[in-house]
């Protein structure tokens, strides 16, 4: 839902300092009600988060990383373990830059029902809206990013035109992911080569890794907490 690390650590503190008032305000709560009063405040605060920063659009993302030709001695000085753990990044930075595309409501939505894998009835109550407006949004959802992905993408078709290999070039010289040198390579279980089509553009989403915690900012909100800054 945040897209960016950065803001990963402002909606997760903003949401557990709003969740813990509330229920300092309301000590009566049970442990379910509280759960979705967190899932509520995590929603909210990324909505607000979302509106405060400009929408990528389908088409910025097509200029950001497929207008340019191939690049491809921008990757010549790379060793194979950091070749493949920067086409890991492009993949998956490319499928968060297109769920980024949606509106803030449809993001949500999708993340909550199909990335998350939420039951809709939960999904209604964090959203604090009815069944059937979340299945429109959803369903809207769906659409475009099927829509995008599916005349597009390698990982649903083969012999669609966009390879990650023939664009990791370009996604380094325009900053759409980092260079490896200096930094540790992390190699995944499998060589990205040996990825299959996934066929269904949504199912792409469940090959990624899961996101990873931060155990500084755990320890930072922890550290807040006993110190009665949230009081």
């Amino acid at each position: 839902m945040a897209l960016r690390d950065d803001d990963v650590a402002v909606i997760v503190r903003e949401t557990f300092i709003r969740a813990y008032k509330q229920a300092k305000r309301d000590a009566a709560l049970t442990t379910e009600e509280l759960q979705l009063a967190v899932w509520r405040c995590a929603a909210e605060v990324a909505q607000e988060q979302q509106r405060a920063r400009q929408q990528l659009t389908f088409e910025e993302l097509d200029a950001t990383i497929r207008g340019d030709p191939t690049q491809s001695g921008v990757v010549d000085h790379l060793t194979d373990p950091q070749r493949n753990r920067l086409l890991w990044e492009l993949k998956q930075g490319c499928l968060t830059a297109v769920v980024g595309c949606l509106p803030p409501g449809e993001r949500l939505a999708f993340v909550l029902c199909d990335l998350l894998g939420q039951g809709a009835e939960q999904v209604a109550a964090t959203l604090q809206i009815t069944p059937s407006a979340l299945r429109v949004r959803v369903s809207r959802a769906r659409k475009k990013v099927s829509a995008y992905l599916a005349p597009r993408c390698e990982h649903v078709d083969p012999r669609n035109p966009c390879h990650c290999p023939s664009r990791l070039g370009v996604a380094i010289t325009r900053g759409f992911i980092g260079d490896v040198r200096g930094r540790q390579v992390s190699l995944r279980a499998r060589p990205f080569e040996d990825e299959p089509p996934q066929h269904d553009p949504l199912a792409i989403f469940r090959t990624l890794p899961a996101p990873e915690g931060q155990p500084e900012l755990l320890a930072g909100l922890l550290r807040d907490l006993e110190a009665g800054i949230w009081d």
